[in-house]
């Protein structure tokens, strides 16, 4: 269970003028997959980041039971002067999940332990994605924390990302923040959309897009009629 007990989040360089959310009280039940549509410049990244116990919230707390994740796919776990292998040592030691099974996992999606022996700095862009992905998802948690991606879209390892995922979410729950309503709506069976300050409940993806639609038209018509 994750709860937000009248969090307040500050949008980060407005000298807290700003608010990404504003006195929220919302519970995410243990094992439900939660959706939150929330299109680019909303606040989707620090929102993440609060939820995955990265930063503190402004005001309020967020309660957390069991294990939450980083959110996945996330590079900053990745030190660049290191060699993949030991990074995935040092994510061990700070878990507690035996370093051979996130090599496995790092392995198994990289097609090959090859990888493992390079430095990150060295990596392209997509190999280091697809190695943040696998070591995201290679620790156990009890709550997945998505932001924006949830799969690695390179036509090659798709596949392979979708069944560690999906594995993943046998014993879990997911928050999935992302402004794709039909990947929102793939994944999630209870949705929010992020508005004026708020979550704000909805039936599925799409109507919180067209909530948050109304609510930018409804806004843009005060300004205008003063």
């Amino acid at each position: 269970m994750i709860l937000l007990d009248k969090v307040g989040i500050v949008r980060p360089g407005t000298g807290r003028s700003e608010m990404i959310l504003r006195d929220q009280t919302v519970i995410f039940r243990a094992g439900e997959r939660v959706g939150i549509y929330a299109p680019s410049g909303t606040g989707r990244t620090t929102v993440a980041r609060v939820l995955g116990g990265i930063q503190h919230p402004d005001r309020g707390h967020v309660h957390i039971e069991g294990r939450v994740g980083w959110p996945v796919g996330s590079a900053g776990i990745l030190h660049p002067l290191l060699t993949l292998a030991e990074n995935v040592s040092h994510v061990a030691g700070l878990t507690g999940v035996p370093e051979g099974e996130i090599g496995a996992v790092v392995a198994w999606l990289c097609e090959g332990e090859a990888m493992l022996r390079r430095t990150v700095q060295y990596l392209s862009p997509g190999e280091r994605a697809l190695a943040a992905y696998a070591i995201s998802l290679a620790v156990p948690v009890d709550h997945v924390i998505a932001d924006d991606k949830i799969l690695i879209s390179d036509e090659r390892v798709i596949a392979r990302c979708e069944q560690l995922l999906r594995a993943r979410l046998r014993n879990a729950g997911l928050v999935f923040i992302s402004r794709n309503p039909a990947q929102l709506n793939r994944w999630c069976s209870r949705h929010f959309a992020l508005i004026g300050e708020r979550l704000m409940p909805c039936d599925d993806a799409i109507v919180g897009q067209q909530m948050r639609e109304l609510a930018e038209l409804a806004t843009e018509r005060e300004r205008a009629y003063g």
